[in-house]
């Protein structure tokens, strides 16, 4: 490990001698890019000028889509000569290391003629065929044929890992370099540019608006953008920064092109062809395709789907011979909860009571608690579109609606997700299941699949419901993993691989849709769960192609969870109408590059799309109760007969027009098939008794006098108010308290605990020989990190990796993600026994493993190996142990905290019967005289005082909470005795006891 360490720092001195040396070679690269910069400007003459020719000889595919005056107006005054380049077939690369099927080999054919004509494309095939290798063949193509590079690729963050790990498999001769990390990481990458040239840089569109200066100092051959519908709204920071972008082609690269509407689609054509689709030319994609007013135009659709025919190329699962098993959908009805039910109602009829300002306080912003993530931030933004139309003329009543919306969804998930609607205190147990019917349902669900051996993906749109679900995992005992935009990359991964390992621990993974919904490969699953649908449906369809994808060998079923009656169940029929729009548009497009071309949808299937949504749906369950008493069989078998009922009436429907149109809104105020009004008798009286204001306590005594605790720091006759209601304390940050290991992790020689080192951060402990530092030094330090903290190869510290490191067992060993080779080394979990009896718990920033080097030393010591896990069953053991003691306690005190609880309770009608309003003679009733002379009698009988029946009450019942001045107050009668011993009732029984006992 030091032997290590050392030699970086040498390296780092040695470098330090040779700065001539690296300003040269910095000279010779910064000429190098000059010239490569230069050599991609000359090259753009030619590709404009076939760019010219390819349009003129394809106008009559763009015409149909723009106004009078447009692009080829202009360009008709001096039509352009020459040929296009025709499409020929090329051969795979020779840098590429595999061989390309039939149908990705078209698609690189495709790709080349359309970059040799200078014309900008899209790369649309279904999610899992393969574009990442179809681009990366292009590149490999591009370099043999000519200069080569740059090449840019921009995209999420989830494929980041996967597009390193595609170049190094499949084209390891092209060079490449990922940008990416905090400030500093990133200053070190671009210093790494300097001195090195690269074929491919990759980065995430996050990183790309954060140095876009610095992206557009280059000229680059050709731009990529994975996920390329994260342009689709062209005034996002995103799609800003990218116009201004140096580069001869560009590619865009989408499993789903057309997504909510065709608005969507001229951006994504705004930004290939900018020239010819400028801003004036969106309004009739905006006219042609609108649900929420209503508005379609099947000619535009149409011509949209030819101008697509010749710059997309996309090819689905269906068409290609994959062999990849079907997936079997099912959409499942559940009537509401009665808690589900109680709380819908009083949202929709108490919009605009005080009661529920706090759900209602603002419409939602990036910073408001109403939107705990930028997943959930998007889908308010294409949720506005549905019903700010339909609410133009209240002003900003939509936004209130907008809201309710949202509130509304949230209760159809779970009304724990609403603000003070948890019991408290919050303790784990069967009401988290019953409060929600999809609950009920899922943990009906979980259980048949676990049965059946299943592993699930569960998909939420919304954090807190993946916060409840987790509380849901926990209580039950089912393994997870969860991932969503906070996960961090190393995490990511990490989960990812041991969830689709063979031996995986985990049966269910939790995802947030759109941030899980991209770029990753769960065929471990063959079931996926969708707890809620989001307003976008390719969204949802990008999700479930985590699991249906290349490689997977099972069936894949898919369940969603819909709530009757409700929202849930309207937002279905305007899904389905976008779905319809994907489908009429995108996948009944031809194959250019296929000598078979036949329709995708039939016309049922088109009307099953749209009939499955308009229909109004028949209840699979009257009543809750039939609901939960119904079991797991009886549930999927009444959705396959309703699924069946819906198909059989699309196979009959005559034409398109009939189910697409009307205005296609969302009605929040619409419940059980009725429009609820904003107030109704029963539920105003309930909430009249909700909202009754909680009495708070304005006054203290200071000296006998009472006083207003506002005024408390006020001079003598002075009352203003002094205190601020809602003063704002500063939360202290306290550090994590643990005790440390008494053996250095270096060397393994035990020592007294003065004489080692102990990090800061961890409970590891070191010689502060082993660390290469003097006992003087090691005084010195206030704070100290271990060797565990960074990375052994790269020296990079767990912030600059990513936010986590993968920390040695049994060495000072630490790996970031990009340095470690998880196949030969051995997991061993995200928390250690031996830590955890140290008080250290499981942190976000550490996985545990056993490194290469130790397995190698355990494989000629097996018995040290075998110590090791002796000792970890052991320490699991005793961390079990502590942990039902914990528990005890835990139960304990909760016990003792209701005992409390009901103790106010008694004491607070115990003052109200001892008020001056009553007669002052409340307390006689249950300490008459006679029964307090019988226990002093007893009293001087056993020869005891005060103290001593306080300890005689205390076997008799130990709950008893009574002092000793306090029971002489009480046996003299004394109405200043406290008045919850007054009022205790255990306390009276406790004596009656003891006296019934003496006689």
């Amino acid at each position: 490990m030091t032997s290590k360490r050392a030699l970086h720092a040498g390296e780092e001195e040695e470098t330090e001698n040779q700065t001539p040396e690296i300003a040269t070679k910095r000279q010779r690269i910064d000429t190098a890019q000059r010239v490569r910069n230069a050599t991609v400007r000359s090259a753009d003459s030619s590709f404009q000028e076939r760019r010219i020719q390819w349009f003129w000889k394809h106008r009559d595919l763009f015409e149909p889509l723009l106004p009078e005056k447009n692009f080829f107006t202009k360009l008709a005054e001096y039509p352009p000569l020459g040929e296009t380049i025709p499409r020929r077939e090329v051969q795979t690369p020779a840098s590429v290391q595999g061989v390309l099927k039939d149908y990705q080999m078209r698609g690189l054919s495709f790709l080349v003629n359309m970059y040799e004509n200078g014309m900008n494309a899209i790369l649309g095939d279904e999610m899992g065929l393969g574009k990442t290798l179809q681009t990366l063949s292009l590149f490999a193509h591009i370099k043999e044929d000519s200069s080569g590079g740059p090449f840019l690729v921009v995209c999420p963050l989830s494929v980041l890992g996967s597009w390193a790990t595609e170049i190094s498999r499949w084209t390891p001769f092209l060079t490449s370099i990922t940008i990416h990390g905090a400030q500093q990481e990133r200053a070190r990458i671009k210093g790494l540019c300097l001195t090195n040239q690269y074929d491919i840089y990759v980065t995430t569109y996050e990183q790309y608006v954060a140095e876009q200066g610095w992206f557009k100092s280059f000229r680059w051959k050709i731009v990529v953008l994975d996920e390329g519908h994260k342009i689709k709204n062209e005034n996002t920071n995103v799609s800003v920064s990218l116009r201004g972008l140096n580069a001869q082609f560009r590619l865009l690269l989408t499993g789903t092109p057309l997504q909510n509407n065709l608005h969507e689609l001229w951006a994504l054509l705004h930004w290939l062809f900018p020239e010819v689709f400028t801003p004036k030319t969106v309004k009739k994609f905006d006219e042609s395709f609108d649900l929420t007013k209503g508005q379609y135009d099947l000619a535009v659709l149409d011509h949209s789907r030819r101008l697509l025919e010749r710059i997309m190329l996309r090819r689905l699962k269906s068409q290609v011979d994959f062999q990849i098993p079907p997936k079997e959908e099912m959409t499942l009805y559940v009537p509401l909860s009665p808690m589900q039910r109680f709380w819908y109602k009083r949202l929709l009829t108490r919009l605009d009571t005080m009661t529920l300002q706090e759900v209602f306080s603002a419409t939602p912003t990036k910073n408001s608690e109403e939107v705990h993530s930028a997943s959930e931030m998007k889908q308010f933004e294409e949720t506005k579109a549905a019903m700010e139309y339909s609410m133009k003329a209240g002003g900003n009543e939509w936004k209130k609606l907008m809201n309710l919306l949202m509130q509304l969804r949230k209760c159809c998930n779970h009304p724990y997700m609403l603000p003070n609607s948890e019991p408290e205190p919050f303790l784990p147990g069967e009401h988290l299941v019953l409060a929600s019917s999809k609950m009920v349902l899922l943990d009906k669900l979980l259980k048949h699949l676990k049965a059946g051996g299943h592993k699930s993906l569960l998909f939420s749109c919304f954090n807190g419901m993946l916060d409840i679900l987790e509380d849901y995992m926990i209580y039950r005992g089912v393994s997870y993993c969860r991932l969503d935009g906070s996960t961090a990359r190393p995490r990511r991964n990490l989960d990812i691989r041991l969830f689709n390992h063979k031996d995986s621990p985990y049966e269910v993974f939790l995802i947030s849709t759109r941030a899980g919904g991209l770029g990753i490969n769960l065929t471990a699953a063959d079931t996926v769960i969708f707890f809620d649908n989001d307003w976008n449906p390719q969204v949802d369809l990008q999700a479930l192609a985590r699991a249906h994808r290349i490689g997977q060998r099972k069936t894949v079923r898919v369940y969603r969870i819909v709530c009757q009656d409700t929202v849930e169940e309207q937002m279905q029929s305007r899904l389905q109408k976008k779905l319809f729009l994907s489908a009429k548009v995108t996948e009944d497009m031809q194959d250019p590059t296929s000598a078979v071309n036949e329709p995708r949808f039939t016309k049922g299937e088109l009307m099953s799309m749209l009939r499955r949504g308009a229909r109004a749906i028949t209840r699979m369950f009257e009543s809750p109760e039939e609901f939960i008493a119904a079991s797991m069989g009886d549930i999927l078998q009444k959705s396959r007969e309703y699924q069946k009922l819906v198909d059989g009436e699309a196979a009959i429907e005559d034409g398109e027009e009939f189910t697409l149109e009307g205005i296609e809104m969302v009605h929040s105020r619409i419940f059980e098939g009725r429009v609820v009004h904003k107030t109704e008798k029963d539920i105003g009286k309930e909430w009249n008794e909700l909202a009754k204001r909680v009495r708070e306590e304005r006054v203290v005594v200071v000296d006998g006098h009472a006083v207003l605790k506002e005024t408390v720091g006020c001079d003598m006759w002075e009352a203003r108010s002094t205190f601020s209601k809602n003063a704002v304390v500063e939360k202290k940050r306290h550090r994590r308290k643990f005790a440390h290991e008494e053996v250095c992790h270096a060397c393994s020689d035990e020592a007294d605990q003065s004489k080692l080192l102990g990090c800061t951060l961890c409970p590891r402990s070191y010689h502060p020989k082993c660390v290469g530092r003097t006992k003087a030094s090691a005084k010195q330090l206030a704070t100290w990190s271990c060797p565990q903290h960074f990375c052994v190869e790269c020296l990079r510290k767990t912030t600059d990796a990513g936010g986590l490191l993968f920390r040695c067992q049994s060495c000072s060993s630490a790996f970031c993600e990009d340095c470690l080779d998880f196949d030969e080394i051995f997991p061993v979990g995200d928390v250690l026994p031996e830590f955890l009896l140290l008080g250290f718990p499981k942190v976000n920033q550490a996985y545990y493993i056993r490194c290469t080097e130790c397995l190698d030393h355990y494989k000629t010591h097996p018995g040290a190996l075998k110590d090791l896990e002796e000792q970890m069953e052991r320490d699991w053991k005793e961390v079990e142990k502590q942990e039902t003691e914990r528990e005890e306690v835990k139960e304990v005190k909760e016990v003792v905290k209701v005992e409390k609880q009901e103790t106010k309770k008694i004491e607070r009608k115990s003052r109200q019967a001892l008020s001056p309003r009553n007669d002052g003679n409340s307390s006689s009733m249950l300490w008459p005289a006679d029964f307090c002379e019988r226990v002093q009698k007893k009293m001087r009988a056993s020869g005891l005082y005060t103290l001593g029946l306080v300890d005689e009450i205390r076997q008799v019942d130990p709950s008893v909470h009574v002092t000793k001045v306090g029971l002489e107050k009480i046996l003299d009668r004394s109405l200043n005795a406290p008045a919850y011993l007054l009022g205790s009732q255990r306390l009276k029984r406790a004596l009656e006891v003891w006296v019934g006992g003496a006689n």
